[in-house]
């Protein structure tokens, strides 16, 4: 063999060699990948099972004759079917009841019953069912049944429609009463929709619509007024199990990180969940890269001591929006208006209305801080600070001042 051949086949066995020690090492990173992916898989799966466990344990069902969700289940079977389109006609103004509106109240009646008597229960406890089986297999955190799903988003919105007819009609004391209910339904809701923070958007405003429109209603009296003032619950008291929410909403990203590793779900449904992850589109031949792991166990890590702190009662108790945050300034409001009513005048300060209509001075729920009560020629405003960005129930965004006027708002203040 002569010099020139030799050294091509020394080369050509060199570059063999290194070809060969590069598959091999890529063999053994990608498998190490893929076991550290097993791992991780393993590792979510099991935290699920054990949070799971651990929620069953911490809010276990009460006695059937104390749980408010029977009563709700029982009000979803007799309802009477309906075009929720329907409830639109909430968001505006009219001089009298739309009937298709008023005949859907009707139809409702019975059902209506079984949520005002479920309301006045503290606990609500819907059965979960922890392995939906079927396409619509999302995440190891079920929608749970119907009832628990869309059952009460109908019943906030036929009370919402009870209301706002008794209002139109000049019965004052039963829209009061459907306001104070509302935000016990969504107190409910709050407390075991293991959707976990999904849209109370649209509910909550309707509930503001009634109040706006009942506390300058000229026949409001002080029995009413206070009876908003005492029963109306504001973010605080709704979210008062904030650390469950919490945890489930926890319990919902891990499971999602779990079947994002493990493949059970479709490349469309993978895709979101990568974009939700922050991670980068999978590349087709390797799928999920070590960078993606590094991403979801830090995630992993967040998770759990998050859902710890939740367990220890940690989790703040803050708005799901603007929306409900704007209760707390209704609820000083209308003490504002029963005192006015009481007495023939409106009181000096919030605090004149300690401990009799409200137990403390209500802090902005959105900066922080107490509210402010400013009295003018004619009327008053409960002021808190700036405004707030609000979601509309068709996805629109606007801002919302903090602050509740009576009553109208001053002039020049550009509302």
């Amino acid at each position: 063999m002569t010099g020139v051949p030799r050294r091509r086949a020394i080369l050509l066995g060199i570059a063999g060699a290194v070809l060969l020690a590069l598959l091999v090492l890529g063999a053994r990173a990608w498998k190490e990948t893929r076991n550290r992916e097993a791992r991780l898989v393993a590792g979510l799966a099991g935290d699920v099972a054990e949070e799971m466990r651990a929620l069953e344990a911490d809010d276990p069902a009460p006695p059937d004759a104390e749980n408010a969700a029977l009563l709700y289940d029982s009000a979803f079977a007799v309802r009477a079917e309906d075009d929720w389109p329907l409830a639109r006609k909430l968001d505006r103004e009219w001089d009298r009841p739309p009937e298709d509106l008023a005949r859907w109240v009707a139809a409702n009646a019975g059902a209506l019953a079984l949520v005002e008597r479920a309301a006045a229960l503290d606990r609500c406890r819907f059965p979960t069912n922890w392995n939906l089986p079927g396409p619509s297999y999302y995440c190891p955190v079920p929608y749970g049944p119907p009832v628990q799903r869309e059952g009460l988003w109908h019943f906030m919105a036929m009370l919402a429609a009870r209301g706002r007819i008794s209002l139109v009609e000049g019965r004052v004391a039963a829209a009061a009463g459907d306001a104070v209910l509302l935000t016990r339904v969504a107190r409910h809701r709050a407390r075991r929709d293991l959707r976990a923070g999904g849209g109370f958007a649209e509910e909550f405003r309707w509930t503001i619509g009634t109040l706006q429109r009942l506390l300058v209603h000229p026949a409001l009296d002080a029995a009413s007024a206070r009876t908003v003032a005492t029963g109306l619950l504001d973010h605080r008291r709704i979210w008062d199990d904030g650390g469950l929410s919490e945890r489930s909403r926890l319990l919902m990203d891990e499971g999602q990180a779990w079947l994002l590793l493990g493949g059970r779900t479709s490349d469309k449904h993978r895709d979101a969940l990568r974009k939700g992850f922050g991670l980068p589109p999978a590349v087709p031949l390797f799928g999920v890269s070590g960078a993606d792991l590094d991403a979801l166990e830090d995630l992993r890590d967040r998770w759990r001591s998050e859902r710890e702190r939740a367990r220890r009662g940690g989790a703040p108790l803050r708005p799901d929006g603007a929306w409900d945050g704007m209760l707390a300034l209704y609820r000083a409001a209308f003490a504002v208006r029963a005192f006015e009513l009481e007495k023939g005048a409106p009181p000096a300060r919030l605090e004149d209305l300690v401990p009799g209509l409200l137990p403390a001075v209500p802090e902005d729920p959105f900066r922080g801080g107490p509210l402010r009560l400013e009295v003018r020629e004619g009327g008053w405003s409960v002021l808190g600070t700036g405004t707030v960005q609000a979601w509309t129930g068709l996805g629109q965004s606007v801002h919302l001042p903090v602050r509740v006027d009576f009553p109208s708002p001053p002039a020049g203040d550009g509302r």
